[in-house]
């Protein structure tokens, strides 16, 4: 397990070190993300979710362990921070149930071999949809900003990964396939996704963010890598699920948040910044957690 996660640890600390350092000036990160989020990782998703032999019948279970666990943990998320002020407690919410996909993505295959991306990517088809809804839905409620319900069903059908989830759906389900060359190109660029969107997350951390321990920012971290991935195991466990749909799962609820909430937050009047350094110490403390909970799936 040391093996899966200290390269996922080095490139982190690679994207670290080049901003900090200066070699990648801070505000060329920006177009890195923007290259990663429109392009990369939608390509990536359309390639493994049309390819991915996701056996819905067979990983039902699955989904609804994931949905259930979400459900659970929104719930708690939104009861846990009540006595908050709006905008903190979008916060909470969004950093208890946005998952950086990415990351999942790029440990899947040291901690759960060949078979691992598939069941991410089922894990994407089901999570990103309903979980931009529902952020969308409670940063309109609690959030300083009051957007419509058109403005917020036009972001959530713009957002890329929902889109690239849904494309490799529809050609899953209807047997499309790309042609060879086409198919080449799609796994080139989705492959360069992984090791550029580990250096984002390293570039994000904030050294000086770290050495802000609020309540606020323990509660974050209670629920980011503590409490969903404990709550998929009770699912997973009640469920009857097998030893690599629990490591699936729990590889998905215990990686950090996803950092283009930090955007919706700062577009839709959430807290941003206690989204940042709530981010930043789930970052560092998922590298340390993840072979825990896998040992215990």
């Amino acid at each position: 397990m040391l093996a899966a996660i200290l390269p996922i640890a080095l490139t982190i600390a690679a994207g670290f070190a080049l901003k900090a350092s200066g070699i990648i000036p801070r505000e060329s990160w920006g177009p890195i993300e923007t290259l990663c989020y429109r392009l990369l990782f939608p390509v990536l998703l359309i390639d493994i979710i049309s390819n991915a032999d996701l056996a819905f019948g067979a990983l039902a279970d699955y989904a609804v362990a994931i949905l259930v666990t979400l459900a659970a943990g929104g719930a708690l998320a939104l009861a846990a921070s009540a006595r908050m002020d709006g905008p903190a407690r979008t916060t909470i919410f969004q950093t208890a149930t946005r998952w950086n996909g990415f990351l999942a993505l790029a440990a899947a295959p040291g901690f759960l071999g060949a078979e691992g991306a598939p069941l991410i990517a089922m894990a994407m088809v089901v999570i990103i949809a309903p979980v931009n809804i529902a952020c969308v839905l409670v940063l309109s409620r609690w959030g300083s900003a009051d957007p419509s319900l058109a403005g917020m069903a036009k972001s959530i059908g713009r957002n890329p990964l929902v889109q690239g989830s849904l494309i490799g759906l529809a050609m899953n389900l209807a047997g499309l396939h790309l042609p060879g060359i086409l198919q080449t190109t799609f796994e080139m660029i989705g492959a360069g996704g992984l090791g550029i969107a580990l250096l984002c997350v390293g570039a994000g951390i904030e050294a000086g963010r770290l050495r802000r321990l609020t309540g606020a920012t323990l509660l974050g971290l209670a629920f980011r890598p503590v409490l969903m991935p404990a709550l998929f195991l009770a699912a997973a466990w009640a469920l009857g699920l097998g030893e690599l749909e629990r490591l699936a799962g729990v590889l998905a609820f215990a990686v950090p948040t996803a950092a283009n909430g930090y955007i919706v937050a700062r577009a839709m009047g959430g807290d941003a910044p206690l989204y940042a350094e709530i981010m930043a110490w789930q970052t560092l403390l998922a590298i340390a957690a993840l072979p825990l909970w896998a040992a215990l799936a």
